[in-house]
């Protein structure tokens, strides 16, 4: 009955697309009406109904109104009735992009009395050697610019600065990016290489939120935002603090998403599922490997993704890095704890490369102790190695390869109360991955990724609590994927998705340690728990999935879809249905909606030492999600209102005994709940808005709950549960060479376990002192709510 009542509502929507599409057959016929409309606002609202995009220069549409009533039965015609009456010409280079240009484009002279500058020049085909007609020409930060004629020339005049960047691009070649010294150069040839041009899925998820270091869409951070906000360590990671939903720690960059924990949230790079990517796991995860030098773009999904994507409960991040590599450059930097340089190579017109390599210098600046002494300090050394090679075989193959290597080497010593404490970890990360990106007609693609990854940790450590003076930890897991995902594009209003994940793994555990049990333990009653743990695994898991997206009007789109996964150790296969609604209320007003049952199965490449766990559970962790969010947009200002609820039918315990609970002044004293369950929901506002030209000014306030229940039924409040917060981000861009950021963030203080601390000697051992907690209920207290100011 309870997988009969999760496929009915996908049943009833496919039934409901069936119909629709058979009404599909006649096209609609309707009458748009306008009266002194901004001509850009016109053709905005046919984007949106036709699906068409329109390239042009934005001053070849200022000032222009449209005024009078047009047939949408045919969009050739309905574009012809438009502009006929304007100085705009136009033309389809295919069914879904127009380029305008204007039809009087007046021949400048190079240099006018006012010492301005000008620029001329002519865009051809680099293999062809043909002339690129109607390709984009834009100079710098300004709104000059132009597209190229017939025989691909252009001319551009009434330029004040002599240095500036000029970008060329046209659709189905690279962007190309100059910087040109106009006092010397008065002529720009430029030969343009042909582009793999990828299908991309729709992605109508209402908790999508995109960082974009090109230019960015209503829903998407700005490249200044995301290059300009206070970062610790150059990490994207830090940078999520920005996207609503996401919480992490002033230590830990790991993202917590609506409540959940950070295991239950996927991560990607290239459609690559990287496992613990991030450095100084000791404490909880200072910051990732991913260096925002190498980023593009980066997805957030933080409720109601897809079922294309990996078996998660929370959210999905998602990392892509460049294809492409236009030009050649070197970058050195330096931040708070990192050093780092970074290499962009454009080695041919098929091929490019990056190499960065990134140094943390925290053991420097601490008191750096040597091992083989009986020194007192902490010693951190960390660094990570990161490469990427693309080689375009022609128009519809692409293949990359990528290399990401990490080394943490943690060692610590400090006093207690009767002998020293100390911690000697070793750990690496190897990851490498091919795609291979196939277009084998315009309206087939697909994605096809083979990667292999190590994770290897080796740990001796002697703690307060710790009975025996050796204690060791060795943990090495080896993962093979592979993904396959494709797009067919069969119908103009039909789309389907489908694909495979295979994941085959290997895993070996050794853990031993004697320990006094601190929180249950009494000065009359002494616990001892001994775990020794030997284990060695094999596995593998298996997923496909089916999604059928379909244009049911202009302003509607309804998404179907299904995840079947299945592992060898798991105890029944999984059946996720997922299902997601957009609406386009008008060009500036859309909404969105999404439901979905998602499920986790256990980590393989950890497990719980602190109960003696050998095997992953049986039994995966289940969600449901319901969510939704209203979006609306103007030229300078954008307003998003998220809103969910997930219902966790099945969670395991929070409580975690790793090594930064044990670290004296670092952890939080905790202990089990036995969860089985729990609910998450709030709602989140985002306003940003483009005051000037070089200010931008975002704010986000969210309002959540979370909660998980026992086997007892007795509920309490989540480790990272959040009533309130609040964030203001205050961008200026004061020059080309000069821009400040001021980003401040108020939380309300989260939850923990209160604990008494009880100090008793001669218990266990002669003259040693016994370090007790006497804890009250699970997370029944909170912290003081906090406030950050970063510049």
């Amino acid at each position: 009955m309870r997988l009969l009542r999760s496929i009915i509502p996908i049943l009833i929507l496919l039934l409901v697309l069936i119909i629709d599409a058979s009404a599909q057959k006649t096209p609609n016929k309707r009458v748009l009406t306008f009266k002194d409309t901004p001509l850009r606002s016109v053709l905005n609202d046919i984007e949106i109904n036709f699906e068409v995009k329109f390239s042009y220069i934005s001053q070849i549409v200022n000032d222009q109104v449209v005024s009078g009533k047009y047939s949408t039965h045919d969009l050739k015609e309905l574009v012809k009735n438009i502009l006929e009456k304007t100085d705009i010409d136009y033309q389809f280079i295919d069914g879904n992009n127009v380029i305008l240009s204007s039809k009087n484009q007046p021949k400048i002279p190079k240099k006018t009395k006012d010492d301005s500058y000008s620029l001329r020049g002519k865009v051809t085909n680099a293999n062809t050697k043909e002339p690129v007609a109607f390709a984009s020409i834009v100079v710098g930060d300004t709104s000059k610019g132009t597209v190229t004629d017939l025989e691909g020339r252009f001319e551009i005049g009434n330029l004040t600065a002599s240095r500036t960047k000029v970008f060329v691009h046209m659709v189905g070649f690279k962007k190309v990016e100059e910087t040109l010294d106009l006092e010397n150069t008065e002529t720009l040839d430029i030969e343009l290489e042909e582009a793999f041009v990828e299908l991309e899925g729709i992605e109508i998820t209402p908790g999508l939120f995109s960082i974009q270091t090109a230019e960015p869409r209503a829903h998407q951070l700005s490249s200044e935002e995301i290059t300009f906000s206070p970062n610790f360590a150059r990490d994207i990671y830090r940078t999520l603090s920005l996207v609503p939903g996401v919480a992490n720690t002033e230590f830990s960059s790991k993202a917590r998403i609506r409540g959940g924990h950070s295991d239950e949230t996927a991560i990607y790079i290239d459609n690559f599922e990287i496992y613990e990517p991030f450095h100084l796991e000791e404490f909880d995860g200072v910051f990732s490997v991913i260096n925002t030098d190498f980023v593009e773009e980066t997805k957030v999904l933080t409720g109601g993704f897809s079922p294309r994507y990996t078996d998660k409960i929370s959210g999905i991040i998602s990392v892509e890095t460049p294809d492409n590599i236009s030009k050649t450059e070197t970058k050195i930097s330096l931040d708070i704890i990192n050093a780092s340089i970074m290499r962009k190579q454009k080695i041919s017109k098929k091929s490019s490369a990056f190499f960065g390599a990134r140094r943390g210098y925290v053991d420097l600046l601490l008191n750096q102790v040597d091992d083989d002494e009986d020194e007192l300090g902490i010693d951190p050394t960390f660094y990570d190695l990161w490469g990427k090679y693309n080689y375009q075989l022609n128009k519809r193959n692409l293949l990359a390869y990528n290399f990401l290597y990490s080394q943490d080497n943690f060692f610590m010593r400090e006093q207690a109360i009767v002998r020293d404490d100390f911690f000697d970890s070793r750990r690496t990360g190897l990851y490498n991955w091919v795609n291979w990106k196939w277009l084998p007609s315009a309206k087939f693609y697909t994605l096809t990724t083979l990667g292999y990854q190590v994770l290897d940790k080796e740990s001796e450590f002697r703690f307060e609590s710790s009975v025996s003076d050796q204690n060791v930890d060795r943990r090495n897991t080896n993962i093979l994927i592979l993904n396959q995902n494709s797009i067919w594009d069969y119908h103009p209003d039909h789309s389907l998705e489908f694909g495979l994940e295979l994941k085959k793994f290997s895993s070996s555990y050794r853990y031993v340690e004697d320990r006094t049990n601190q929180t249950e333990s009494t000065p009359n009653l002494v616990l001892t728990d001994s775990y020794d743990v030997n284990s060695k695994f094999k596995g593998h898991s298996v997923a496909v999935y089916l999604q059928e997206s379909v244009k049911v009007s202009p302003k509607l789109i309804l998404m179907a879809g299904l995840r079947l996964s299945e592992q060898n150790y798991g105890s029944s296969i999984s059946l996720g249905p997922r299902t997601a609604l957009n609406y386009n209320l008008s060009n500036q007003f859309r909404m969105n909606f999404a439901y979905g049952i998602y499920y986790q199965p256990d980590n393989f490449q950890k497990t719980r030492t602190f109960i003696g766990q050998v095997q992953p559970f049986t039994k995966s962790s289940k969600s449901i999600h319901y969510t939704g969010s209203f979006n609306f947009t103007s030229n300078k200002t954008n307003l998003l209102l998220n809103v969910y609820f997930k219902d966790n039918k099945r969670l395991f315990d929070d409580y975690r005994l790793d090594f930064f609970n044990r670290i004296a002044g670092v952890g939080i004293i905790d202990r089990p709940f036995n969860t089985v369950s729990g609910t998450s929901g709030g709602f989140e506002f985002t306003t940003r808005h483009q005051l000037q030209k070089r200010h931008l000014l975002s704010a986000t306030y969210r309002y959540s709950k979370d909660q998980i229940i026992n086997d007892q039924g007795i509920k309490t409040y989540r480790d990272f549960d959040r009533r309130h917060s609040l964030t203001l981000n205050n961008v200026f861009k004061f020059s080309r060479n000069f821009t400040m950021s001021i980003l401040w963030t108020y939380h309300t203080g989260q939850p923990y376990t209160p604990a008494q601390v009880q100090v008793v000697g001669d218990v266990v051992r002669n003259a040693d002192t016994q370090i007790f907690f006497d804890l009250g209920k699970k997370n029944s207290q909170r912290l003081p709510d906090y406030h950050t100011l970063n510049l």
